[in-house]
């Protein structure tokens, strides 16, 4: 398969299988805000296309945790 060209549409680079786990937590001051906390653990990963043409990786590994805030409606 030949390598991918490096262009700004998003294409699939890579699958992986998680474990995640959810903390969500009420907002201090607020009657409907939630902060939401992501922790992952990656048991498997395969990359689809993992170099441009041009030898840039296209894989960014997401980090953990990832911290979000949401609205309860």
């Amino acid at each position: 398969m030949p390598a991918p060209s490096c262009s700004r549409n998003r294409q699939n680079v890579a699958r992986a299988t998680w474990t995640v786990t959810w903390i969500i937590t009420e907002q201090a001051g607020t009657s409907n805000g939630v902060d939401v906390e992501m922790h992952f653990s990656q048991s498997a990963s395969t990359a689809v296309s993992g170099v441009c043409s041009d030898g840039h990786h296209l894989w960014v590994p997401e980090p953990s945790p990832i911290f979000m805030q949401g609205t309860n409606s």
